[in-house]
């Protein structure tokens, strides 16, 4: 059985490929010294965003690896991790690929948000009173408070019964804008 753990960093766009050697009991990195023919080791599938390169990545791993039964090690976030569980249960991958969730995990960026949100209010003042340059500390508040901001400012510009207000409103779930229907 091959034992094959995938890093993800996708806040780096970053994907490390290790596989486990039973003689020395220990996790091999897949790279350029140990594994130079690997595809694994292509800049498209360790200099990218995991979720739009897992089916890509794992039918490297089953053409590469596949001896019966591939152990999958997943490290990376939760919203990666349950993407790749439904892919791995699929019919096409769930008779030879068994996944699991590495004990070293990456935490969604808007659960921890909220956190550093708090964190920053409460050290504005200091920071604030600290700087001698206001204005460029005031402009990166002002990015950092525009960024956290919980509402997104949106501009919908057509014609007239071009469908903005459906567009709107299939965006939202729920008709809140008037719409027209108009035969054809």
């Amino acid at each position: 059985m091959a034992k094959i753990r995938i890093t993800s960093n996708p806040y780096d766009k970053q994907i490390k490929y290790a596989r486990w050697n039973s003689d020395t009991e220990e996790w091999q990195t897949v790279d350029y010294a140990n594994s130079p023919d690997s595809l694994l080791i292509s800049d498209e599938l360790t200099t990218s965003f995991f979720p739009f390169k897992a089916n890509k990545i794992l039918d490297v791993i089953i053409d590469e690896f596949n001896d019966g039964q591939i152990d999958l090690l997943f490290a990376g976030t939760e919203d990666e991790y349950n993407m790749l569980r439904s892919i791995c249960d699929t019919e096409k991958y769930s008779s030879f690929v068994t996944l699991s969730r590495d004990s070293n995990t990456l935490e969604n960026a808007r659960d921890i948000l909220p956190d550093i949100v708090d964190i920053f209010r409460d050290i504005d003042p200091l920071i604030t009173q600290s700087v001698k340059d206001k204005s460029k500390i005031e402009a990166d508040i002002g990015k950092f408070s525009e960024a956290t901001n919980e509402s997104i400012p949106i501009c919908v510009i057509g014609n007239v019964s071009a469908g903005k207000s459906s567009f709107i409103n299939a965006l939202i779930g729920h008709e809140i804008l008037p719409s027209i229907q108009q035969n054809m």
